[in-house]
């Protein structure tokens, strides 16, 4: 797959509110699917968002909840960063999702356990491996600036 750049957004503007001297605009931002980068996924551009002059920042209000992958904004670079949790088969599995953090699930239970014994979760979500492969996400973003 190709790797992640700024191209891979397609933005649509959902809604504009003007609070004072700078505008916020609601967006549903679609990624394409693709190779994120160890720096992080490129965020969309000022023009993307629907901003003439500037962007001071992005707020990320809904994940995609297809899968186990949310995304953090690091605003310095203007790149998003996956983290979550591997997705796990049906027998009982530990996946090492970085740092030694590990998540196990036995057959027949889900995250928490709640079908049956408590499954056993350590550790939180942390970033993906450098040069995951994502599928297509739908992330609502709301942008700051003029």
């Amino acid at each position: 797959m190709a790797v992640l750049t700024a191209t891979f957004w397609t933005i649509t503007q959902q809604k504009k509110i003007i609070a004072g001297p700078q505008k916020r605009i609601l967006v549903k931002a679609v990624l394409a699917a693709g190779t994120c980068p160890a720096a992080g996924a490129p965020g969309p551009t000022r023009a993307n968002m629907g901003f003439v002059r500037y962007l001071t920042g992005i707020i990320i209000v809904d994940h995609d909840d297809s899968n186990f992958i949310n995304w953090k904004y690091d605003q310095a670079n203007n790149k998003f960063r996956p983290q979550g949790f591997l997705l796990l088969g049906a027998a009982v599995k530990t996946a090492t999702i970085g740092g030694g953090r590990a998540m196990q699930i036995a057959t027949g239970r889900d995250a928490i356990g709640t079908t049956g014994a408590a499954a056993t979760i350590t550790g939180a979500a942390a970033q993906l491996a450098t040069g995951v492969t994502v599928a297509e996400q739908t992330l609502y973003l709301e942008g700051t600036g003029w």
